[in-house]
């Protein structure tokens, strides 16, 4: 007896946390992502538009993002069907995994494909992050003119075959800038959340334009935790005037290594 009433009272908690509206993304503010951070543009507008969510449930309207923790295949997967394919998700039905629903229309749309990402719950690395990301765009019709030359990618020859033209049509879309002025990819470095936030935001059609600007998008500061990548500096560009149709849809929380719950 005692049990159900713990697992009823668990239930009832997450359900709250999941409605209630301080959660809501375009009332949040994140005091770990002052205006000064490097991802703060990239950061706001994609959680008004609740392409991301907190990581704690926010006092006051002041939340946290947690943009240096690492950002799981799955999570990120989430966020591209949910930009691009929010009324197809369908809801997680008994026995599957929270992401499930997303990576269904993933494979469906061909943004992933049978064998790929078999470990849905890791980090994304930053060579898979670049073949999802150009699949979404061709999606979306969008064209790239003449691909950058390998030679601007200062680490290009360590790049798996499987990912170097993703890659390169990254660099020549405008979606990734390198992390250092050289134009180091860094192609096994994981991916963080708000390095996610960021080339989504690109995706979406910011920066597009300015494929040739110089910026790195991130620096190549050291490292502040093994497990993450170096962390960018150079601010995104400006919010986006391009709309697209969001999701309402309540998503189900995962609990991360670092001990929160995410509802990326």
């Amino acid at each position: 007896m005692k049990k159900n009433i713990t697992a009823i009272a668990l239930s009832g908690a997450l359900t709250l946390a999941l409605l209630t509206p301080a959660f809501a993304a375009n009332t949040l503010s994140f005091s770990d992502v002052p205006a000064t951070h490097w991802a703060y543009a990239a950061i706001t507008d994609m959680t008004e538009k609740e392409m991301f969510k907190g990581t704690t449930p926010a006092v006051n309207g002041v939340g946290t993002f947690s943009p240096d923790d690492d950002m799981s295949r799955a999570a990120f997967v989430t966020v591209i069907v949910r930009y691009l394919y929010p009324d197809e998700i369908k809801p997680v039905a008994a026995g599957q995994k929270w992401y499930e629903p997303y990576t269904a229309v993933a494979r469906v749309h061909g943004i992933i494909r049978d064998g790929e990402l078999s470990d849905m719950d890791g980090a994304m690395l930053r060579q898979e992050m670049a073949t999802v990301l150009v699949r979404a765009a061709d999606l979306q019709q969008k064209e790239v003119g003449e691909l950058v030359d390998t030679s601007e990618i200062a680490d290009y020859d360590t790049i798996e075959n499987t990912y170097k033209q993703d890659v390169r049509k990254c660099f020549s879309y405008g979606m990734i800038k390198g992390i250092d002025s050289k134009g180091t990819f860094a192609p096994l470095g994981k991916m963080n959340r708000a390095q996610a936030a960021t080339v989504v935001y690109r995706l979406m059609g910011v920066g597009l334009s300015d494929a040739s600007n110089g910026k790195p998008e991130e620096s190549s500061k050291p490292e502040t935790k093994p497990e993450e990548t170096t962390k960018p500096e150079t601010k995104p560009e400006e919010k986006p005037e391009h709309q697209h149709k969001f999701s309402s849809k309540v998503i189900a929380p995962t609990t991360t290594s670092q001990g929160y719950t995410e509802y990326t």
